[in-house]
């Protein structure tokens, strides 16, 4: 039996004109509306293609300007926008209907951190304001995850093979043991560690300023980290710096996937 899916009580197939007047979508580095109009006209532009009426247009877009710090650009031309402020606009724009689900892809993508900070508050104020509201966010960043959401899934090769709240995530590695070292960078690579026993999974970063290599490695146990060691020095690496770290839903997706996004 084929089911379609419902949002807010409508069809999304037999009621899809009225799914779109209570959602809204904004990815991460899109440009918000039309370069060659300004801040206000583009959220005038976005507030009537969904039938808002003049006078709630207009008090809509004094308040999302102000609540997104655009006041100072409200007649700058879009494309001569900063990226952190396209986004900020993109950001407005989404809430110009004031969806009752919201789905961000994305949406700290390639942002300084001050101005990601600000989205991400942002973003827990509008859902605590509202307990009807749903925002579905699509991310890479797993501190943001575990910042903003109330409930996470990790999605692998399109399956869900984990889901729950950010404390349930980490329980699920709470029997396992992190450690972080540092190494000059290993010729022939880091993957060799996917095969020493006891190593659930690992993920690299490269540290340019120094130019060594930083390796966060899951342990089912903490005797594997003998083995993890000899590994590593086996193939040439030299370890500079060890340490232990608390568990976070970066070490649940290493867990479950074997590796990390670097």
């Amino acid at each position: 039996m084929v089911t379609n899916a419902d949002v807010g009580g409508y069809d999304v197939v037999e009621e899809a004109p009225k799914v779109r007047r209570i959602i809204n979508l904004v990815s991460g580095g899109e440009t918000p509306g039309y370069g060659s109009i300004t801040t206000r006209e583009n959220l005038w532009f976005f507030s009537q293609l969904y039938g808002l009426p003049g006078d709630e247009a207009r008090k809509k877009i004094v308040s999302l300007i102000d609540e997104f710090g655009l006041t100072v650009y409200v007649n700058t031309r879009t494309h001569k926008l900063s990226t952190g402020y396209r986004q900020r606009l993109n950001l407005a724009r989404g809430f110009i209907n004031d969806p009752k689900v919201l789905f961000l892809d994305e949406p700290t993508l390639g942002l300084d951190v001050i101005t990601a900070k600000r989205i991400r508050e942002i973003i827990r104020s509008r859902v605590k304001d509202d307990s009807g509201r749903c925002i579905l966010i699509t991310t890479h960043y797993m501190v943001e995850a575990d910042e903003i959401c109330d409930r996470i899934a990790i999605i692998d090769r399109g399956r869900i093979i984990a889901l729950g709240t950010p404390a349930e995530l980490k329980r699920m590695v709470s029997t396992q043991s992190i450690v972080i070292l540092e190494t000059p960078p290993i010729q022939g690579g880091t993957s060799f560690l996917s095969s020493v026993e006891g190593v659930s999974g690992f993920s690299q970063a490269d540290e340019p300023s120094t130019g060594r290599i930083k390796l966060k490695v899951v342990l089912k146990d903490e005797s594997a980290l003998q083995s993890v060691l000899q590994s590593v020095t086996s193939k040439g690496g030299k370890i500079l710096t060890l340490s232990k770290s608390e568990h976070t839903l970066e070490d649940v997706y290493i867990a479950l996937v074997g590796k990390g996004f670097e």
